[in-house]
């Protein structure tokens, strides 16, 4: 069984999200029937992830979207794991699918912090905003995680990332310590 993402290299187009994503639901169209093939086939505006149960059904619909798309004047980029290697991972939005030998699907889902998110923060902690805004904020966060994170031990590390991410943004320490052992 094998997951693929895939992304453009480039700008699908220089306008609207809506544009962009009535653009890829046409050029997806003419082969909708191959797409069929496919366990799992997702979209998001112009991310795309399926997952097939043979390396030749991946090649064939590999072949037919580069094909729709090259006929649109886009490339695509591919990446992909197959769960036969164990120590593989692609990202689709917030999801990193990885994977593990002994998950039931071949693989699980994590997290995933995009390389321009990294060291960013939240409101600061001096705001004059009410406790419950950080409050909020915390125990929202880690409700997203909880969603994206399919084991306890890597929501757990998020967790831990969360309450560093809130420590930098000078929230309230008892507060944030708190809301941390709630959500755990």
């Amino acid at each position: 069984m094998e997951a693929v993402y895939t992304s453009k290299e480039v700008a699908l187009l220089p306008g609207t999200t809506s544009l962009a994503n009535i653009t890829v639901h046409y050029i997806l169209q003419p082969i909708a029937d191959i797409l069929e093939q496919t366990e799992l086939f997702c979209r998001f505006i112009d991310d795309i992830v399926w997952i097939t149960d043979s390396e030749s059904t991946n090649i064939g619909i590999r072949s037919a979207l580069n094909t729709v798309f090259k006929n649109n004047g886009l490339e695509l980029t591919f990446r992909q794991i197959c769960t036969n290697d164990d120590s593989g991972s692609v990202e689709f939005l917030d999801a990193n699918h990885c994977t593990a030998a002994d998950s039931v699907f071949g693989f699980v889902t994590k997290d995933f912090v995009k390389p321009i998110s990294v060291g960013q923060r939240f409101i600061h902690g001096s705001s004059h905003h009410p406790p419950s805004t950080f409050k909020s904020i915390i125990f929202g966060e880690a409700m997203r995680l909880r969603r994206l994170n399919e084991r306890k031990e890597d929501y757990l590390t998020s967790l831990n990332r969360l309450q560093n991410k809130a420590k930098k943004s000078k929230f309230p320490v008892n507060m944030t310590n708190d809301m941390i052992i709630l959500v755990s």
